[in-house]
């Protein structure tokens, strides 16, 4: 993680990011987010990382959303 550290991921409600969730954005930034950001030459802001069942359910995201994995 290069550009970008957990915090931004850090679910709204401030609940914990569980291991497996940490795992896939860890996977995320590294593969898709950093490299991205390398080529673009500038800042990306994360508006949305990860999400509780709570925080999905309340914003209206559906049961499987991948916010809830970290994805």
């Amino acid at each position: 993680m290069k550009y970008f550290k957990m915090k931004e991921f850090e679910c709204r409600d401030g609940c914990e990011i569980p291991a497996s969730a940490r795992e896939n954005i860890e996977a995320l930034v590294d593969n898709v987010l950093d490299p991205v950001r390398e080529a673009y030459g500038k800042p990306i802001s994360v508006n949305s990382g990860y999400r509780c069942a709570k925080h999905n359910a309340a914003v209206g995201g559906v049961p499987n959303s991948q916010h809830m994995c970290g994805e």
